[in-house]
């Protein structure tokens, strides 16, 4: 899930500027304690955090998550949760420490 949250941050950072302000804001709150999560369970730093996503092809500056093709709008995705529902589930995935890990599926 974390992985969807970075991409629809992406989206809304990118290709909708300026739009659903209070959304954005919480999309970038999700990314800033799914970073604290990774960074407090690994030995890893904010620099290589950075390094991390930037191998995965997550870090800023990826135009291509605008195109109209295979991407998934993660953006509208979220969107259509409602917001107490996301922060449930935000909640529960962040509520117990442990070695996080990321798939291969985004």
């Amino acid at each position: 899930m974390g992985g969807f949250i970075y991409f629809a941050e992406e989206q809304g950072r990118l290709c909708h500027a300026g739009l659903d302000p209070d959304y954005q804001l919480r999309l970038k709150g999700y990314v800033e304690r799914i970073d604290a999560y990774i960074i407090r369970n690994t030995d890893g730093t904010g620099d290589w955090l950075t390094a991390f996503k930037d191998d995965e092809n997550i870090q800023k500056g990826r135009p291509d998550l605008c195109d109209a093709g295979d991407d998934y709008d993660f953006y509208g995705a979220f969107r259509e949760v409602e917001p107490a529902e996301l922060d449930n589930d935000m909640d529960e995935m962040l509520a117990r420490d442990g070695k996080p890990t990321f798939g291969d599926c985004v």
